[in-house]
Formats: C-alpha cells, sequence, structure tokens
C-alpha cells in the first residue's frame, strides 16, 4: 500500500490508539531543499534603519517540536567608509519584519574599509512549543579585511539566552542588518535556510 504524502503538511496519525507498522517501511520522495533567497545582490542596506533580509523563510504552524534546529546563512560583500554601528539580528515571529521577536544579535562598531566580502551564520533552536513556547539562537559574523568589527578577518558570536516565542502559528525567521549610516553599505548576495 502507498500512501503519498506532503512532507511539508502531511502526517499519519491514527483514529485511535497506536499506529502498528510491519515489514519494512519505505520512505521516498526527496527531502525539502534549503530555501534559497537568491544569488545576486537581493538585498542592498546603506542605512542606520533596521533592514530585513528578504523574502524570510516561512514556518508552517504547528510543525515546530522541542529540539528542532535551523541554520541561516547569509553572504556578500560590503563597503565601509566610516565608523560606525552595525547590527545583526536574528529574528522570529509573524510579521516577517523588524517587529519580529529578536532571538539573538550583536553589534559592533565599524572601521574605514573598502569592498570585501562578508559571511553571517545563525542558528535557531526551539527549546518549548506552545502559546509561551522558548527558543535560543546564535549569530556568527566573518568579514574579510579590517571592517565590521575593526579586528581583521573577525568571528564574532553572540547567543542570547532563551526567548518566549508563541509558536503555534506560522512564523517567519530572518535577519535583520542595520549598515550604521549611509556611508556604509551591506550588499547580500545569497541567503539560505536549512536544518541545522
Amino acid at each position: 500500500m502507498s500512501i503519498p504524502l506532503n512532507h511539508n503538511t502531511d502526517t499519519i496519525v491514527p483514529s485511535s490508539g497506536t499506529l502498528a507498522i510491519t515489514g519494512n517501511l519505505t520512505v521516498s520522495g526527496t527531502a525539502p531543499a534549503p530555501n534559497v533567497i537568491g544569488t545576486v545582490s537581493t538585498t542592498t542596506i546603506s542605512t542606520a534603519t533596521e533592514t530585513y533580509v528578504t523574502p524570510t523563510y516561512l514556518i508552517a504552524a504547528n510543525t515546530l517540536v522541542a529540539g528542532q534546529a535551523y541554520k541561516l546563512t547569509i553572504s556578500g560583500y560590503y563597503s565601509l567608509s566610516a565608523n560606525q554601528t552595525t547590527a545583526f539580528n536574528l529574528r522570529l515571529g509573524t510579521a516577517g519584519t523588524t517587529a519580529d521577536t529578536l532571538i539573538a544579535g550583536l553589534t559592533g562598531s565599524t572601521t574605514n574599509v573598502g569592498t570585501v566580502g562578508f559571511v553571517i551564520q545563525c542558528q535557531l533552536t526551539v527549546r518549548t512549543i506552545g502559546s509561551s513556547g522558548s527558543a535560543i539562537g546564535i549569530v556568527s559574523v566573518v568579514g574579510g579585511g579590517s571592517g565590521i568589527y575593526g579586528t581583521g578577518a573577525n568571528a564574532i558570536y553572540a547567543g542570547n539566552s532563551a526567548v518566549t516565542v508563541n509558536t503555534t502559528g506560522a512564523l517567519y525567521l530572518g535577519l535583520s542588518i542595520s549598515a550604521g549610516g549611509t556611508s556604509n553599505t551591506f550588499y547580500v548576495c545569497q541567503a539560505t535556510v536549512s536544518p541545522a
């Protein structure tokens, strides 16, 4: 017997008792592909205002489980010409904007540098689920040259303690960036989301 399932939405639930399976259980099909935002300068950020890297990744309602984790990787290049304060914030919420809950974030002062590359890696882990669920995250920024934090090629980590999040509805996962001002520009060229 074959039961077609959609990997994003379908589950097998017995009407009562437990679901007994005898013999071999074979799962076929393909795993969901990472959500790729794009490969060429999808988002240009050159302002002190926090700007969401779009589009965000949508997690379907009531699909999160405790212990589930997502990895968000964003890459591109930046041009810094002034000492200003940048910010990188991992967010989760129902809006898909900077109004969503801050899960983890970091800030730092830039130094004057030419155009070099960067990679931002974030991880979100669900601790508990429900209307008063919780999640914890980490943000890592690596930039070439002496740029984002003025300390050379750098890896900076920021992990907040667990944050309360209502996991029962559909949730957007994404990253927002502040370039610190108009003298600095971040060009986001690619972003992917995948299971961690």
